[in-house]
């Protein structure tokens, strides 16, 4: 499998974490392994990021396909892995065309150095609000941190790779000026990501912690966990296939991701 179904929740110190987005990301790696020796074409590796996410695009407008994606019903709104070539055009005829939904379903993930070299990224980010989709993006990392005016990028949410650098690099004045909300700690990997997170402010976080915290949660839920392992139930939560679900005897637990004490 290409593509991974993760989970962004939002955590503090008060209360229990609770989902706050998904993403459907491309797992680059196992892209170059499934095209062998043609990955180290850059040229060819990049036409077929482009045509898998075409076809991931269009899955997401089919019902049967969606569901397969995502397991049942999308659980919370979704982050879709994006090449900026992919983006609509926006035009002086379509600018100003429409109104912009009350609320947003899908977000267009870019990588920064795409995002950053889109001139009009802001007009197509309130063209694509018309048909219910924003813009994150993704791959900030601590060194980029300086060189950003972070409150100027056009996106919903900011993607922020955890590593040890940070904690040197970064400081609450870099985000003071930054509406919390819009900005996700990725690549959370242990205790150390999540209280430098918290005490930045910061609400939303993502990455390999998170996906366990989810996985143990959702067991505690499952009558029928007793018949799993945690790697087993972490794994079918981030298929993004029916055959990577296979072996689980409620999947209503998996649609719903992170379930709540009810479900």
């Amino acid at each position: 499998q290409v593509v991974a179904r993760r989970s962004y929740v939002k955590l503090s110190p008060q209360g229990d974490p609770a989902l706050r987005l998904q993403r459907l990301a491309l797992d680059t790696a196992a892209l170059r392994h499934a095209l062998g020796k043609y990955a180290e074409d850059p040229s060819l590796l990049r036409h077929a990021q482009s045509d898998f996410q075409e076809k991931l695009l269009a899955a997401l407008g089919e019902p049967e396909s969606r569901n397969g994606l995502l397991g049942g019903a999308l659980a919370a709104p979704l982050l879709v892995d994006m090449l900026a070539a992919l983006l609509p055009e926006v035009s002086e005829n379509n600018v100003d065309a429409g109104e912009a939904a009350t609320s947003t379903a899908l977000y267009a993930t870019l990588a920064l150095h795409e995002a950053i070299s889109l001139e009009n990224l802001a007009a197509r980010r309130a063209f694509l609000k018309r048909d219910a989709w924003g813009i994150a993006i993704t791959g900030l990392s601590a060194a980029a941190l300086t060189l950003l005016n972070l409150q100027a990028l056009p996106a919903d949410f900011l993607l922020l790779e955890w590593c040890e650098e940070l904690t040197e690099r970064t400081s609450a004045k870099l985000f003071a000026r930054l509406d919390p909300s819009r900005l996700i700690l990725d690549a959370c990997d242990g205790d150390a990501a999540i209280s430098f997170g918290l005490g930045l402010g910061i609400q939303h976080y993502g990455g390999p912690w998170v996906e366990d915290l989810v996985a143990a949660r959702r067991m505690n839920l499952c009558p029928e966990a007793q018949g799993c392992t945690r790697a087993e139930c972490l794994n079918r939560g981030l298929a993004a296939a029916a055959s990577g679900r296979m072996g689980c005897h409620m999947p209503h637990l998996l649609e719903a991701v992170l379930p709540k004490a009810s479900a």
